[in-house]
């Protein structure tokens, strides 16, 4: 048991970067340093365009080494091998997953075929790949933390209206129940958003609830609405990093949990 005295106050961040498409949650993201990227989106080049000669690595689980899309359901395990190898290289100081709501739907699909390769019939208990995959994605971001590395995690959001009270909410775009709930494994979550002012667009970085977002955070002294028009990935980094207390310790030599075997089959109850 370890007393107060050894615990860490300025551990390296956990942040989930959420907003609609082109709302510059890539490039926020960019700006972190040497990031190592799980590009699930392929939408690096504005923010690489952006930063020219900026240190960064990445992969694309989508394609394989020649360039030739995988199947969907090899595509979980692509990008696992992928997040370790960059936890595992000690270049690398964030590690970056670009976006969460297309890996989702890999892993779903990752979950549906080891449940039938356990010989569970899926379209007769529907539920099972989805409690599958909440363990499966929930193991997966404790793991990315567990490099204390910084962690940044993109996520595109939906909206949709309470069926009773008829009022509009936001919620990450991934499946099930974890759209409300995974936000939780993260110090940080922040909303990325655009306003139209006159005939000119503001981008912004929210850090404190709204009505545009899903539940918004941050453990940091960090203002509730960041104006970030007009400024480079690098120059927001530098708006924030006063405030963040990044602590990271040399990369662990093993990952504490094998990243490819997550999807334990279940039936559902």
């Amino acid at each position: 048991m370890k007393s107060a005295s050894d615990f860490r106050t300025d551990a390296a961040p956990a942040i989930l970067g959420v907003g609609n498409p082109g709302a510059g949650k890539t490039r926020l993201m960019f700006g972190f340093p040497v990031p190592g990227i799980v590009d699930c989106d392929m939408n690096l080049s504005s923010a690489a365009r952006v930063l020219k000669g900026k240190e960064f690595y990445y992969g694309q689980p989508l394609i394989d080494d020649k360039g030739v899309a995988l199947p969907e359901d090899q595509r979980w395990n692509a990008a696992m091998k992928l997040s370790k190898e960059l936890m595992l290289d000690p270049r690398v100081k964030t590690i970056c997953v670009d976006g969460l709501t297309a890996l989702s739907q890999w892993g779903l699909a990752h979950c549906e075929t080891e449940l039938i390769k356990a010989g569970i019939n899926v379209k007769k208990e529907y539920m099972a790949k989805y409690q599958s995959f909440i363990s499966l994605m929930t193991n997966y971001i404790t793991t990315l933390r567990l490099a204390k590395k910084t962690v940044f995690v993109t996520c595109h959001q939906t909206v949709d209206q309470n069926d009773l009270t008829k009022i509009w909410y936001y919620s990450l775009a991934i499946p099930g129940q974890l759209k409300d709930r995974l936000g939780g494994l993260f110090t940080d979550v922040w909303g990325v958003s655009t306003q139209i002012v006159g005939e000119d667009v503001k981008y912004f970085i929210n850090t404190r609830p709204t009505n545009m977002h899903v539940a918004l955070k941050t453990s940091y002294d960090l203002e509730p609405k960041i104006d970030v028009t007009r400024k480079n990935p690098e120059e927001i980094y530098k708006l924030l990093e006063p405030k963040l207390s990044i602590y990271n310790q040399p990369p662990v030599t093993t990952p504490t949990l094998p990243l490819a075997q997550y999807a334990t089959p279940t039936k559902s109850p």
